[in-house]
């Protein structure tokens, strides 16, 4: 299942007083802001109420949404207007985002100290939140149970213990995918990085400089269009 769903539900009595044309700029908008963080996933977004003081606009008035990853998972879409290159005014959107993501699950029970090994991996919708807390089936290889987890539990990222991170100069493996086909290379760490968080990286024998995502001491991933939470 892949691609972007999104429901726009507004929840008033009677018919909208905003024009169709604004309510799908409004369902697009969020679209796309969602999409920065979360990828291609499937995602479903329900909305509780709708501007009710919005101003004509000379033109076909921009909109863009400022809702950071904190924002998103709080059920509030902000929204600029910009009209004729001006900017025009602001509103709150509220809502529920849900994402249909993989959830992993112990297939046995591991101890304190010991890698996560047997595991099972399903997808079902789910909460931002909920989303982010979970461990991504491509870092299970690399993990190890901070405390005794139980077979079936589903995997946290904080069941689990921290890897070692990147250190500043280091040559690491980065991973890049490039339409259907991954790509690998060595680059040269600029920063200091621990897992999970994002720093720069050159190309080995390239001026250019990337950001990429930190999996583990020895590995990076560019992910191209997605944004850090």
């Amino acid at each position: 299942m892949c691609g972007i769903r999104v429901t726009l539900t507004l929840l008033l009595v009677g018919q909208s007083a905003l024009g169709q044309g604004m309510v799908e700029r409004i369902a697009q908008t969020a679209r796309e802001c969602v999409q920065k963080w979360v990828g291609e996933l499937p995602v479903d977004i329900r909305w509780f109420s709708e501007p009710r003081h919005l101003q004509p606009y000379m033109g076909v008035p921009e909109l863009r949404c400022l809702s950071d990853s904190t924002l998103l998972q709080q059920g509030r879409f902000v929204f600029e207007v910009w009209s004729q290159g001006q900017w025009a005014g602001r509103f709150v959107l509220p809502a529920v985002v849900r994402v249909y993501a993989p959830e992993v699950r112990l297939r046995k029970a591991v101890e304190a100290g010991e890698p996560v090994t047997e595991v099972e991996q399903t997808f079902r919708w789910m909460t931002l939140a909920e989303y982010w807390q979970r461990v991504p089936p491509e870092e299970v290889a690399y993990l190890r149970a901070r405390r005794r987890l139980a077979a079936g539990q589903v995997l946290l990222r904080t069941d689990c213990l921290p890897r070692a991170g990147v250190r500043r100069g280091e040559l690491v493996t980065l991973y890049a995918q490039v339409g259907a086909v991954q790509v690998r290379t060595i680059a040269q760490a600029l920063e200091d990085g621990a897992p999970g968080s994002w720093i720069r990286v050159r190309r080995e024998g390239a001026g250019r400089i990337l950001r990429a995502r930190v999996v583990d001491e020895k590995t990076v991933v560019v992910e191209q269009g997605l944004l850090q939470p």
